[in-house]
């Protein structure tokens, strides 16, 4: 049986630095070669989940870790900050409602050079403007409503925010 090119074919390869699709290689638009899973090692995303609720955050850590995340699971601000303290995540999850200190977790994050390249995203109940500037002024890259996005909509727009981060 004659294997189809197209969507899904295990013959074609998705390029690590561009996300080109292709059977072959062929230059990057990058410039280069392209670099494909099978020739280079994709090093997993590291993601960091603050959240007192076990159950929500095991359901976000199992979508992403579906798509070759490995998340870790933090029920506070002190608990999150010796998780960062031994190996910086490349994004973090964070409960601005429920999460005592939330607020100064991220500043301190973002105020030392070893953890400032950490993308934050406040996934939260609130919705009010107030909260919002508040929570996007101590240094939050992203703001998400519970109830509002899906887990998967979630690992999308931090997905995005990440790789951003690394192009900068």
């Amino acid at each position: 049986m004659a294997a189809t090119r197209g969507r899904g074919c295990p013959t074609r390869r998705t390029c690590v630095r561009c996300s080109t699709r292709s059977d072959r290689a062929w230059p990057c638009r990058s410039g280069s070669r392209c670099a494909t899973s099978s020739s280079v090692p994709a090093r997993k995303r590291q993601l960091l989940i603050v959240d007192p609720d076990a159950t929500f955050a095991g359901i976000y850590a199992r979508r992403f870790e579906a798509a070759r995340w490995v998340a870790r699971l933090a029920p506070d601000a002190k608990e999150a900050r010796k998780l960062v303290a031994k190996k910086a995540p490349d994004a973090m999850l964070l409960d601005a409602d429920t999460v005592p200190e939330a607020f100064a977790l991220v500043r301190a994050l973002k105020e030392d050079p070893t953890s400032s390249g950490i993308v934050v995203v406040a996934l939260t109940a609130r919705g009010d403007r107030e909260h919002v500037r508040e929570t996007l002024a101590c240094g939050t890259d992203g703001y998400l409503l519970k109830g509002h996005v899906t887990p998967t909509e979630t690992r999308a727009h931090v997905e995005r925010l990440v790789k951003e981060r690394v192009r900068m």
